[in-house]
């Protein structure tokens, strides 16, 4: 959150029955804000999407960004088409594009166009990949990116704070992309602590896995937007996006820190 601009990167929880989306309304409000100016969707897994339908039926969200292989999925052309119906913009973006909204400004590492040519990749590996720069700080974002992925993306350090991709799961290659990344500080979306081959990756950039004590936080903010039938009650084009199964899972954030301080919700 800048003063000129809201980003927020993936929106989703497959158990909450909104798709995590009163949460996230609610948290801006507190924030003093009636929606997010951007979100971008890493890649179409519903955990990282599952909450962006009903946010754009409430006018919670100003903008779309995706990358230029999002329309190849059928749960990514119907997005699409909501955003277009209620008037939200949908910004395409490609490897090596760079973006400036408000004080943000966005560099594409990775973005696997549907014309690149070679074997099929994976939905993880279709993620985008993106340095982000605020006022203070850098961050990474690299979705549900795997080890050919992680392998080829040209991200490079020192960076303040890395969000571990697949929420923190090992992956080959890992130890040395941290490194290369240098990060200060680190977050991880996922349920229970790390695993022990992610703990060794980070402890080869001497960064530690420490959960954040002061993870229980609690929202007073009236939320003004109204409320909404859940994803599984509702039929039309909120739900259509949705119709997806990918387990009974929750995530919540996990971070360590030198110099940052989350606070958990």
């Amino acid at each position: 959150d800048a003063p000129d601009a809201t980003l927020l990167y993936d929106a989703g929880a497959i158990d909450a029955l909104d798709g995590g989306a009163a949460m996230i309304r609610r948290e801006l409000w507190r924030l003093g804000r009636h929606r997010a100016d951007w979100i971008i969707i890493s890649h179409l897994h519903l955990d990282h999407y599952s909450a962006v339908p009903e946010l754009l039926m409430t006018g919670s969200v100003g903008g779309l960004i995706v990358s230029d292989n999002f329309s190849l999925d059928a749960g990514g052309r119907a997005l699409e088409m909501i955003a277009i119906r209620r008037g939200v913009p949908v910004l395409h973006i490609g490897e090596g594009d760079r973006l400036r909204l408000g004080s943000w400004q966005l560099r594409v590492i990775s973005a696997h166009g549907s014309q690149r040519p070679g074997p099929p990749i994976s939905t993880n590996n279709r993620s985008l990949v993106l340095e982000v720069k605020g006022l203070r700080h850098s961050l990474l974002l690299a979705g549900d990116a795997e080890g050919p992925l992680l392998a080829s993306s040209l991200a490079s350090g020192p960076i303040d704070l890395l969000l571990l991709p697949h929420h923190g799961s090992p992956s080959e290659g890992l130890a040395d992309w941290i490194s290369r990344l240098a990060p200060i500080g680190w977050l991880a979306a996922r349920r229970g602590p790390l695993p022990p081959e992610t703990v060794t990756a980070l402890a080869v950039s001497s960064l530690q896995p420490r959960a954040d004590t002061d993870s229980s936080s609690r929202i007073d903010a009236t939320d003004p937007l109204p409320e909404r039938l859940p994803l599984s009650m509702m039929s039309g084009e909120p739900a259509s996006p949705c119709r997806r199964r990918e387990g009974n899972r929750r995530w919540w954030l996990e971070a360590s820190s030198r110099r940052f301080r989350i606070s958990v919700r």
